[in-house]
């Protein structure tokens, strides 16, 4: 072999060898960010689950406001009628 071809081949090993340790890297990596993702999923899950608390504790409110609205109502109307009658 000539050492031109030498010089060839040993640049295509260090090439391997460069793309190997970077495609570990890689690897190294994306395991850390799917560690990193499966600790906080259920950070998040609980998360969520707070969130909503007052979600439905609004929905609860606004169901109650809408009733007393009508318990008022009514009691508007039935005190016009008894005036009426006064």
């Amino acid at each position: 072999m000539s050492p031109n071809s030498n010089q060839q081949i040993q640049k295509l090993k260090d090439s391997v060898n460069d793309g190997c340790y970077e495609a570990q890297n890689e690897m190294w990596e994306i395991e850390k960010r799917k560690t990193k993702e499966q600790s906080v999923r259920p950070e998040l899950k609980a998360f969520e689950t707070t969130n909503n608390v007052p979600e439905i504790q609004v929905a609860i409110a606004k169901e109650s406001a809408k009733l007393l609205n009508k318990t008022i109502s009514d009691q508007n109307e039935k005190l016009g009628s008894l005036n009426m009658h006064i």
